[in-house]
């Protein structure tokens, strides 16, 4: 199921291959874009799943403005994780000549996430291990777009479950075709509401997924820390946990 009402971003990360044969399975890790236009029926659907705990990846200053939406017998973990370098990626962004200008910056906020909140990102590992051995349900990963900070927690689970790069970098890429339409429409409209206007590269900078910057912060990692075990480990997770993540991700 990759259709919930009220959600854009939304998909199951089951059926991707695996680096040595086979997928990942089903109703273990979701992804999405913020749960505020979440339905009724939506909910419903999620129950379905069934979806059993939330990794809310939002700001303090985002839940304050739009606070997480709760689903009965769904726990919810909030686990902020600040997306880099902002104001001086926005300040660069606004005077890009092209798009590559513009997937560097994404890049280089990608890169500073990492380094600077390894605490974040290593509690998300944590309770994501925590939850697929419990074994009762799906987690589901979501930020306000579903597309950066969520993008890359996402990219680090599939890649400690051994997905294949390819299919990694599929899946972070399908972010911008599914934000580009009414998921974008209703951003502008709510940010002109409050007298933001943004410039046409920041705009562009709010649904861009382009397969190469995934595949660069994925390269990044592997030059300095030699795997995405080797950076989780660094930020504090134990081996027992990234077995958990890996078994819990693959096996029926």
């Amino acid at each position: 199921m990759n259709n919930i009402e009220g959600l854009s971003n939304f998909r199951d990360l089951g059926g991707l291959q695996l680096i040595h044969g086979g997928n990942t399975q089903y109703a273990r890790l979701l992804r999405s874009d913020s749960l505020k236009l979440l339905s009724e029926t939506g909910k419903r659907q999620l129950r379905q799943i069934p979806v059993s705990n939330i990794i809310d990846l939002r700001s303090p200053f985002e839940l304050s403005r739009d606070p997480e939406v709760e689903i009965p017998g769904v726990a919810i973990d909030t686990i902020p994780l600040l997306a880099g370098e902002t104001e001086s990626i926005m300040r660069a962004a606004i005077s890009a000549k092209d798009e590559t200008r513009l997937q560097n910056l994404l890049y280089t906020m990608y890169v500073s996430m990492l380094e600077h909140e390894g605490l974040a990102i290593a509690k998300a590992i944590d309770v994501t291990a925590r939850s697929l051995s419990q074994g009762n349900g799906a987690e589901l990963v979501h930020c306000t777009a579903g597309k950066d900070r969520t993008g890359i927690l996402v990219a680090l689970i599939l890649s400690v479950a051994g997905v294949q790069r390819k299919a990694i970098l599929e899946d972070y890429a399908a972010t911008q075709k599914n934000l580009s339409g009414a998921w974008f429409d209703r951003m502008m409209q709510g940010l002109q509401s409050q007298g933001i206007i943004l410039d046409e590269n920041l705009q562009q900078l709010l649904i861009l997924s382009p397969v190469e910057v995934m595949n660069m912060l994925l390269e990044h990692i592997d030059q300095q820390y030699e795997s995405v075990n080797g950076y989780l480990k660094a930020q504090g997770v134990e081996d027992s946990t990234l077995r958990v993540v890996k078994t819990g991700m693959t096996q029926l």
